[in-house]
């Protein structure tokens, strides 16, 4: 019973390898149609209903910030 087994092993170890090659493939492909798929069909439409209709009141880009007292660096906790 032990050497049909690894014998069986021995034989089925390149068929394991291809399809497992095979699987990795099918995942590549599937992540990135999952990704292209989530991005065009949620993400850019909402980016594009914002910039048709105009963003909230909320700053963009930098906000200036006033410059602290340096003992408030000295200590900090």
């Amino acid at each position: 019973m032990g050497t049909a087994l690894k014998k069986l092993k021995a034989v089925g170890r390149p068929f394991y390898l291809a399809w497992m090659r095979f699987a990795r493939l099918l995942a590549r492909v599937n992540t990135l149609l999952l990704m292209l798929f989530s991005f065009y069909v949620l993400v850019l439409p909402i980016g594009v209903i914002r910039r048709v209709f105009g963003r909230s009141t909320e700053p963009q880009g930098w906000c200036r910030r006033e410059s602290l007292a340096p003992e408030h660096y000295r200590k900090q906790y």
